[in-house]
């Protein structure tokens, strides 16, 4: 996989976990989560976007170094 390739999928799996956390949101303004629950799942994917967010911003430590590695 090449570099931008790579980043562009991580790009979409850090939008991916801010539209859950939009669903999270939702959840919790309409009574679905307790707020303890939401924070705690909330805390998390901030978590998760953050490390998708490292690895968007230095590919190369994350990309197999040869064909062999595939």
């Amino acid at each position: 996989m090449y570099p931008k390739a790579f980043k562009v999928k991580m790009v979409d799996a850090m939008g991916e976990a801010q539209e859950t956390q939009n669903w999270l949101d939702y959840a919790l303004q309409h009574g679905y989560l307790d707020e303890d629950i939401y924070h705690e799942i909330d805390n998390d994917y901030q978590e998760i976007i953050s490390m998708l967010w490292v690895m968007h911003n230095d590919p190369e430590k994350f990309l197999p170094k040869s064909e062999k590695d595939y």
